[in-house]
């Protein structure tokens, strides 16, 4: 939804000369991007196994195929900023009437994918054949990152005056710790239930206290340390 809005502003500016303008909305997509990417990745990750339990494991679906499934959404889930940016960097090249980047990298990432899927599922089977399958994961995870970095790479081609980190990597920590926080909010609430134990109905309740609760950690933790919505407003 971001790159949709992002993309018509950007190219509005890119037609108008204003580099600056559009040095600026990108570093907003891309903040307000990973302000939403990290802890939804972080909370994913930390609820994969609650969250396989409330669905899944009743009647032939075992806590051990929960675990197993879950292994392999904790992968994927450290890749979903990187699939989130990349949205707001294909916007910007997209808007400079730039396509062959993004599909040359495109390509160099698929190639590298299927050469990271060989790797990391032969390592998986040496360690734990049943987890063989997450070694597919890891390997999508590190395609998406490396497909991330080169098309930042590549942005000084369409966005020479490109600025990231307009108050250095303070932004960067800030969120991090703000995430961190979250995390052990949530592994403490997800942590003193017991899901197995529960039906249905207690399950998504106690699912939804941990989403709700994580969610309002990380908010009161952006809070604390200065990141307000106002700075976000367009």
């Amino acid at each position: 939804a971001l790159a949709t809005v992002v993309l018509p502003v950007l190219s509005r500016q890119n037609s108008a000369g204003d580099q600056a303008g559009r040095t600026e909305t990108y570093r907003w997509g891309a903040h307000l991007t990973l302000i939403i990417a990290l802890p939804s990745a972080v909370g994913l990750a930390i609820l994969a196994e609650p969250l396989f339990w409330t669905l899944f494991t009743y009647g032939r679906f075992t806590p051990a195929d929960a675990s197993a499934s879950a292994a392999a959404l904790v992968a994927y889930s450290l890749a979903l900023p990187a699939y989130a940016l990349l949205k707001i960097q294909s916007a910007a090249f997209f808007s400079a009437q730039n396509t062959k980047t993004p599909v040359k990298i495109g390509v160099i990432t698929m190639v590298a994918n299927m050469v990271f899927s060989a790797a990391f599922v032969y390592l998986m089977i040496e360690i734990n054949p049943a987890y063989q399958h997450v070694g597919l994961a890891i390997a999508s995870v590190c395609s998406a990152w490396l497909n991330c970095v080169l098309l930042q790479v590549r942005l000084i081609d369409v966005m020479p005056e490109r600025r990231m980190l307009p108050g250095g990597a303070g932004f960067f920590v800030k969120l991090i710790i703000a995430a961190v926080v979250m995390a052990l909010a949530v592994d403490y609430l997800a942590n003193m239930m017991g899901w197995l134990e529960y039906g249905v109905g207690q399950r998504l309740w106690h699912l939804l206290l941990c989403v709700v609760g994580g969610a309002l950690v990380y908010l009161l933790s952006l809070l604390i340390m200065g990141i307000r919505p106002k700075q976000f407003s367009r």
